[in-house]
């Protein structure tokens, strides 16, 4: 009777349209128990195991098909979204820490009776379209339920073969990763959006099904109406860190379509957090949890690496007792270690792929492996805290800004920390208040149009002035993620997190990209090649040099005749790695820090390009500029001439497409445009 009454209320109701729909608690626990069984079943662990949990499963799920279902009433359609979500067991727990009895509890869902009528009408019209969704095989977790009963209404706990759920799961995992993947290429003749295509594919198809499962089960919590470009986004969440650290760079380059870039880059701010449940294990190991008032649950910030917690500690004053613990994420380690054994494979076989090698790009292998390095740094805790001391001493300064016709000063704050816990795995960090900056300056757009470009333009100009004409230290990863702010009527204060990527470049390295930007803006392909050289991990020899000019001068020269096009330093950095030259770790990962600074840019709609910033920080340092040029034999005073009426051009806002006249002996020249990172 119950069931008759259910299907006549399904077509019941108004068409207004209803909240997300969700997986139902048992269709939750029906997955769940079938994504554990994939997970034992290619694991090392007896597969008696993984059999007994199968034939659990298929016996309950057929046991109570025919039982009729239990009643349970709620008071609002509030709560019955929060009995459908169930969060409080799924949200709060990884895969392996879900209880087989308590999944087997949750089986079958019961029937939701409101207490009144306007609450029975919203649910009776979710039920509706749940099921009208269900009719079109939505590309979400829905198709995933329903295959996976298929396979059970098929099947007996003793026909049914362990491999078979391991295999329907991991077919869930390529169609995921191939719908992405095609949206991504179509209409693309870029070879970066071919080798991310690729990368995403191999690297989905080599990972272990302990992982494929956790991506599934977390790709179940979704609203069923879910886009596959955000599926996709919670697959990548729920991947290795270092997979997360190769997108978040890849997703930056200019190359990548936009719509797929802003994908990726939301990876910087949105990450997977470790549930509490762990994180009371984690700290509970370094400090006596009774030595705080109150310690926050919900993490206040989730990187890549780490996780941050607000908390309280009895006893302290007033101003010192709230503070923020920082940690890494439990078992990063292991999982570093399968992203690099899978990234490495991966890498070594599109190295050797002659369909990529046409492309003549860097080894893949190379640049993993400097990712891995970049990574590996961030494991170490203490070093971290001297990185973020240092940046606190050398960033932390008040600027005097201007913006819509108010004038206010932008504060450049970098939090105190120190190391503290029984096996000094966690940092203790000064508590700061703000926002993740775009939030913060939506608030304002409208009043202050100007605001959030000029703070953009003014963390660029410090960093430069930093990394390039006093101490040489930079922040290698300064996207949006790692930046806090807070607006007041006071000041606009701007809070610097994660120093766990950061570099120095000595007086050397600085000069040499100063003069390779130069020579890159000239042509000037003696400048170019002996820049270069000074920028490798170990000197170059006689022979090399000399093979190495060569190549530049022939490029410069398919440039010069238009042959090719401008390649900004980045785009030579990558084409000199190509021919050879191991360039060193620091100059990489200014690389990486000039990519994040320009993201920033670009998010705040920056009228001024990163090039345009940087020549007017060296028109501010041009006597230091114009002595290292002075000294340099492979520059002209025609050059010098030209380098100086170029960025008092620039500094006047003029036009950003600047023409190079010929100088008294032709060396290269061109009309070309500024391009971002041509400079730096």
């Amino acid at each position: 009777m119950v069931r008759l009454l259910l299907i006549l209320t399904l077509f019941m109701g108004t068409h207004t349209r209803a909240q997300d729909l969700y997986l139902s608690p048992s269709q939750k626990s029906v997955l769940s128990l079938a994504l554990q069984t994939a997970m034992l079943a290619q694991s090392d662990v007896d597969p008696e195991e993984a059999r007994y949990l199968l034939k659990n499963l298929v016996a309950r799920y057929k046991l109570l098909a025919e039982k009729e279902l239990r009643t349970k009433q709620v008071d609002s359609y509030e709560e019955f979204i929060r009995q459908q979500k169930s969060d409080n067991l799924f949200g709060q727990n990884k895969l392996a820490q879900l209880e087989v009895d308590r999944l087997l509890e949750l089986m079958p869902d019961p029937l939701y009776i409101g207490t009144t009528e306007k609450v029975q009408r919203k649910i009776n019209l979710y039920y509706q379209q749940k099921k009208i969704l269900s009719q079109q095989i939505a590309t979400s977790a829905l198709a995933v339920s329903a295959g996976l009963v298929h396979l059970i209404d098929e099947s007996s706990s003793e026909k049914l073969d362990l491999n078979a759920i391991s295999t329907f799961f991991k077919n869930k995992i390529d169609d995921y990763v191939s719908e992405f993947a095609g949206r991504m290429t179509k209409g693309s003749n870029s070879q970066y959006v071919s080798i991310l295509a690729r990368l995403l594919k191999s690297y989905y198809e080599l990972l272990p099904m302990s992982q494929k499962a956790e991506i599934l089960y977390q790709v179940m919590q979704l609203p069923l109406q879910t886009k596959p470009t955000d599926i996709f986004l919670t697959m990548i969440q729920n991947s290795g860190p270092q997979m997360q650290k190769l997108v978040q760079i890849i997703g930056r380059n200019p190359a990548i379509p936009p719509e797929f870039r802003a994908i990726f880059q939301k990876l910087e701010s949105q990450v997977q957090p470790v549930p509490w449940t762990q994180v009371k294990k984690i700290v509970s190991a370094e400090v006596d949890l009774n030595e705080f008032s109150y310690f926050e649950h919900a993490a206040l910030g989730v990187g890549t690496m780490a996780q941050t917690h607000r908390v309280q500690r009895k006893g302290m004053p007033a101003n010192e007792r709230t503070f923020v613990i920082r940690f890494l994420k439990p078992d990063i380690e292991k999982l570093l270690e399968m992203d690099h054994t899978i990234l490495i494979r991966i890498a070594e076989e599109l190295d050797t792929d002659p369909e990529f090698k046409k492309f003549k790009l860097p080894s893949l292998r190379k640049q993993v492996e400097d990712i891995h390095q970049s990574v590996v740094e961030e494991l170490q805790l203490e070093k971290t805290v001297q990185n973020q001391r240092q940046g606190k001493r050398i960033y932390e300064t008040q600027i005097p800004i201007s913006f819509s016709g108010q004038k206010n000063i932008l504060e450049v704050h970098v939090p105190a920390t120190e190391i503290i816990g029984k096996n000094k795995k966690l940092m203790q960090q000064e508590i700061i208040f703000g926002r993740k900056v775009p939030n913060e300056m939506a608030d304002y757009a409208a009043v202050y149009p100007e605001l959030y470009p000029i703070v953009a333009q003014k963390i660029t100009e410090h960093w430069l002035e930093q990394a390039f004409f006093k101490t040489g230290f930079f922040h290698a990863d300064l996207h949006q993620g790692n930046i806090l702010m807070k607006v007041t009527d006071d000041k606009v204060q701007v809070n610097l997190l994660d120093f766990g990527m950061v570099g120095t470049l000595n007086e050397q390295q600085r000069d040499s990209v100063l003069l390779l930007a130069l020579g890159l803006k000239l042509n000037n392909a003696d400048l170019i090649a002996d820049s270069f050289s000074n920028l490798t991990r170990a000197p170059m020899d006689s022979m090399q040099k000399g093979i190495f000019h060569a190549q530049v001068l022939e490029r410069v020269t398919h440039i010069v005749n238009g042959d090719e096009s401008h390649a900004s330093i980045e785009e030579w950095a990558a084409w000199a790695v190509a021919k050879g030259l191991d360039l060193h770790y620091e100059f990489i990962k200014l690389n990486r820090g000039i990519m994040a600074i320009s993201s920033l840019l670009e998010e705040s709609k920056s009228p001024l390009t990163f090039e345009e910033i940087g020549l007017n920080v060296v028109f501010r340092n041009k006597a230091k500029v114009m002595k290292l040029l002075a000294k340099q034999d492979f520059i002209k005073y025609s050059d010098l001439f030209m380098f100086a009426l170029d960025a008092v051009k620039t500094k006047n806002i003029q036009p950003t497409t600047a023409k190079i006249e010929e100088a008294a002996e032709p060396v290269a020249t061109t009309s070309t445009r500024v391009q971002c990172q041509s400079l730096f």
